[in-house]
């Protein structure tokens, strides 16, 4: 597992994002929250899906896997 904490999502990418999309101004402490909490849930979505991968004896994660891993972190979504 590497040591530091991987940035899935950059601070800089959400708030461009909310100001070209939305045409608003968003504050440091709410882009540092939303960018915490979803590398976090990201982090933790593909720990489950390499899990799984593994408890199954394969060095390959499949999208069953990573369905699996979404379904048990942020709900039951079609993809």
């Amino acid at each position: 597992m590497p040591s530091k904490k991987p940035e899935f999502l950059r601070f800089n990418t959400i708030k461009e994002y909310i100001n070209t999309a939305f045409g608003m101004r968003s504050s440091k402490g709410y882009v540092e929250k939303f960018t915490r909490e979803f590398n976090s849930e990201i982090k933790n979505t593909l720990a489950d899906a390499v899990k799984t991968a593994k408890d199954n004896k394969r060095n390959t994660v499949l999208e069953a896997d990573v369905e699996l891993a979404i379904e048990k972190h942020l709900g039951k979504k079609h993809l």
